[in-house]
């Protein structure tokens, strides 16, 4: 019994530092074609968990590995950037990564502060929204952004993505453009 506790104990704390930093793509990207090889440059700057400064505006070159196509219950694509080449703005050199390093995609780059307004307003009123004005909310605002071009058909797909129904579709690829800010989940393997 004390052996398991230690094992599972182990696996739980196992040293991977994850870090998710603010990048800009240097070129186009698509989970539909990827490159083979692509290059990010550091928006914010950050400390490895080894002390290694990372400085804003360096670059990154990397491979793309296990690219993932969407799903069902709206997951979107994913892949995986294994880092090769490291270019240090501090010090203008390039450098050959040699640590297990990689990096995905993070959903908070999807995230705007207005949506999170919004859900935090409707989990606050769930009791009010979810039962009576729930999908009257929904067809309303859908109706208002017009987003289909024809407010009803706005305001019926509205209501059709608010609900539960929807999880049926498949998620997005991923499409990031050049010069694009985004959120990618670096971790480190010790």
């Amino acid at each position: 019994m004390k052996r398991l506790f230690l094992i599972l104990l182990l696996l739980i704390t196992s040293p991977v530092f994850a870090k998710n930093v603010k990048v800009e793509a240097q070129s186009d990207f698509s989970t539909e074609n990827p490159p083979d090889v692509w290059s990010v440059k550091i928006v914010e700057g950050f400390t490895t968990k080894g002390g290694y400064p990372v400085y804003s505006g360096s670059v990154i070159k990397g491979r793309i590995e296990n690219v993932k196509d969407p799903k069902r219950l709206k997951r979107n694509a994913n892949f995986t950037f294994v880092p090769t080449d490291y270019y240090d703005y501090n010090t203008k050199q390039w450098f050959k990564v040699e640590n297990e390093i990689e990096a995905k995609y993070s959903s908070l780059s999807d995230v705007n502060a207005k949506s999170i307004a919004k859900s935090g307003a409707t989990v606050v009123g769930n009791k009010l929204l979810d039962g009576f004005f729930g999908p009257g909310v929904a067809l309303v605002e859908g109706a208002v952004k017009n987003e289909q071009g024809n407010r009803a058909k706005s305001a019926v797909v509205s209501v059709y993505e608010s609900t539960p129904l929807s999880y049926a579709n498949k998620g997005c690829e991923i499409e990031i453009k050049q010069g694009q800010v985004f959120v990618m989940k670096f971790s480190m393997v010790e």
